[in-house]
Order: structure tokens, then C-alpha cells, then sequence
């Protein structure tokens, strides 16, 4: 990804970082998943006590809290389906924008730094640039790019969707912002940054 990096500032003065924005590792609950639970629950509980079969205690216990578990899982996949991807969006786009402030890329010399935002939380991939940036590249260019997949252009696919991504951005910025040798030094290491 480095690599990448360099290679689209080789050939613009703009500051280019890439911010991954990592997903929770336990995510929060949602009501729709609590529901789910507690409704598959109480499900399996009334058919488990008014079943023709003999259940012991352990075994209503155990029909009960698996069953409980599937429509908990359920219930936050489906909650998360539901999230609309204008939702995701606008999610990624702010993170995107706190990102340019947090990282520095707001402070470059002359005012050209660009963050690619990978928002593994909200399966997007979003784009901010600071005023030097805004002023030489037409925005509805780089508001048209195609950083990821998708009907979009913005779905956080894989790896090589992304590379495509940061090429087709570097060619944007070459034309507004192309290098010159003595200005915007590489003011920003190139390697991935992780968000907290």
C-alpha cells in the first residue's frame, strides 16, 4: 500500500494517506438483535414446555439459549442489512473528514493533503481533501471517482479494487495539482495509518 501511495505522489504534489477505519470486534447490539433473541426465546420456551415430547429442565435450558442465540444473530444481521447505503455513506465521509484533521493532512504546506478513508465498519471507502486540493481539482471529478466497487463506486471490495481506486485518484490530482520538484516535499509517511 505504501508503494501505491508513493506512486500516485510521484506524480502530483497533493499528500495522499491512507486511514483504515477498523470495524469493532464485538459489535454494538442492536434493538432488532435483542428482539430477535428474546423473541426466538420465548418461542422455543412455549414449545418446549407445550411439546408432546418429555424435556428435562437441561434440555429446555439448552433449546432455549441456542435458540435465543440464532435469532439474536439474526436479528443484528438483519438490522445491519437495513442500514441504508446513504447511511454508510455519510458514516464514512465524516470519518473520512475527521480522519484529514487527525492525521495531519490538513497541515501540509500548501494545503494539499487527501485522505482515503478504508471503513471496514461501514464496508466503504471514502474520499476527503483539504482546500489546496479543492481549488485546482474539480470536485464533481473526484466526487465521480470509483475507489470501490459496487453500484456506487465506493463498496469496500478487496484489495486490487482499491489499488484501481488510488491509481484513478492519482491520475485527478496529476492534472490539477501535477509535481513540481520543489514544491510539497513528502510531508506524510506513506504507509497506512490504523484509526482508533
Amino acid at each position: 500500500m505504501a508503494g501505491a501511495v508513493a506512486a500516485v505522489e510521484e506524480t502530483t504534489s497533493a499528500e495522499l494517506v491512507v486511514a483504515v477505519h477498523r470495524a469493532p470486534a464485538l459489535p454494538a447490539v442492536a434493538p432488532l438483535g435483542l428482539a430477535g433473541g428474546l423473541g426466538v426465546g420465548w418461542l422455543a420456551l412455549a414449545w418446549c414446555l407445550w411439546s408432546p415430547l418429555a424435556l428435562g429442565e437441561t434440555a429446555v435450558m439448552g433449546v432455549v439459549v441456542v435458540a435465543g442465540l440464532v435469532g439474536a444473530a439474526a436479528g443484528q444481521a438483519a438490522a445491519g442489512a437495513l442500514v441504508p447505503v446513504a447511511t454508510r455513506q455519510a458514516r464514512a465521509r465524516r470519518r473520512a473528514r475527521a480522519a484529514l484533521v487527525g492525521l495531519g493532512a490538513h497541515r501540509t504546506r500548501a494545503r494539499t493533503g487527501v485522505v482515503v478513508l478504508v471503513d471496514e465498519e461501514e464496508g466503504r471507502v471514502a474520499l476527503a481533501v483539504d482546500a489546496g486540493v479543492e481549488g485546482a481539482v474539480p470536485m464533481g471529478r473526484l466526487a465521480g471517482l470509483r475507489l470501490g466497487g459496487g453500484p456506487e463506486g465506493d463498496a469496500l471490495v478487496d484489495l486490487p479494487t482499491l489499488l484501481r481506486g488510488l491509481r484513478a485518484l492519482g491520475r485527478e490530482l496529476a492534472v490539477g495539482l501535477p509535481a513540481a520538484p520543489d514544491d510539497n516535499p513528502d510531508e506524510l509517511d506513506n504507509a497506512p495509518r490504523v484509526l482508533a
